[in-house]
């Protein structure tokens, strides 16, 4: 699969509200290793452009983590926000996540559930770190 930086950040503008950008973005294991191939042969050794930044061992698009994911159907990709702003998410009904691809012209499909909760189940657990009280940060 040839993938384009162009209909991705097409796709991934169109889940953006504001500063409220996508996270995640989900793909099937021949999208992820291209977009990794891709990556580390065009900018080894050399500055990488804005769009790109990584993490660990976790390549990003933007800010949003690529993720294999079986569930994604061969020539799609998936963005999600996993923090929609409460405030407009009634009104929106999802538009913050999408499944998109090149062959129907980038147009934007609600994500299945079964993804959604494929997300649900790989977030890891949210970390509260306690201070004492009086204590300074």
């Amino acid at each position: 699969m040839e993938i384009k930086i162009r209909d991705l950040e097409m796709s991934y503008q169109m889940c953006v509200y504001g500063y409220n950008e996508p996270d995640k973005l989900l793909a099937p294991r021949p999208f992820v290793r291209e977009y990794v191939r891709m990556v580390i042969s065009n900018y080894r050794g050399r500055e990488w452009p804005s769009w790109l930044t990584k993490f660990s061992d976790c390549y990003t698009f933007n800010n949003a983590k690529v993720i294999e994911c079986p569930l994604v159907p061969e020539g799609h990709w998936v963005f999600i926000n996993t923090t929609p702003p409460a405030e407009v998410e009634d009104k929106l009904k999802g538009r913050f996540s999408g499944i998109f691809n090149p062959v129907d012209g980038l147009k934007w499909h609600s994500v299945p559930q079964e993804i959604l909760d494929f997300v649900a189940a790989t977030k890891p657990p949210e970390v509260k770190t306690r201070f004492p009280e009086g204590a300074e940060l």
